[in-house]
């Protein structure tokens, strides 16, 4: 198997030639590089009913293709996942790179990543954001933002996040252009500022 994370479901398509996934009900593709796992190659296969409902669902497979890139490009050596839950996003931070991942919210759930041999460069802090983030004394290269979408909570998140962010770093707000969030996700990112530019409905935000 070449060394690649193979996502094997029917909606998503393993082209050889190119080493790329393509999703053909939504006609995007990613590429997935696994050398932080020895190169093996990941599966998530088809009967793994977690996977598949999340990958039905469009916003979740693009969320995973801006999370993996912009996770590459910040050679974090820890990064923070606010509002983990599956570990579908943890799954994207966690191979493009060789960090470590912390994964905070009240529903994180590790056994996708302990599945595939990744449970040792994570941390579960397993509460809401706006109690564990002022604990955290760990500073971070790389942060999705995808908690509670409270406009009150998003802007709480942003704030703590910019301050855990190290010079350089890159955040990454999930549904910022999601029409159902516009008053309260968009507007707590707009009033926070500082976005560099708006990947898939992501906004990004470096420091």
């Amino acid at each position: 198997m070449d060394s690649l994370l193979y996502i094997n479901y029917n909606s998503l398509v393993y082209e050889k030639g190119n080493g790329v996934f393509r999703n053909t009900n939504y006609n995007r593709s990613v590429a997935y590089d696994a050398t932080c796992v020895g190169g093996k190659g990941m599966i998530f296969e088809p009967q793994e009913p977690i996977v598949a409902d999340q990958f039905n669902h469009q916003p979740t497979y693009e969320l995973m293709e801006v999370v993996y890139n912009y996770a590459k490009e910040s050679k974090y050596k820890r990064a923070l996942d606010i509002g983990a839950s599956l570990g579908l996003t943890s799954l994207s931070i966690l191979m493009a790179g060789t960090g470590k991942l912390d994964m905070l919210s009240p529903k994180a759930d590790p056994s996708l990543l302990n599945k595939y041999g990744l449970g040792k460069r994570i941390k579960i802090y397993k509460g809401l954001s706006q109690d564990i983030m002022p604990t955290l004394k760990e500073r971070y290269q790389f942060i999705v933002v995808d908690g509670d979408h409270n406009k009150e909570v998003v802007a709480s998140d942003l704030i703590m996040a910019w301050e855990l962010l190290d010079d350089g770093g890159i955040m990454v707000c999930d549904d910022y252009g999601h029409p159902k969030f516009a008053t309260t996700v968009k507007e707590a990112v707009d009033e926070f500022g500082k976005i560099s530019e708006v990947v898939n409905g992501k906004a990004i935000i470096r420091k």
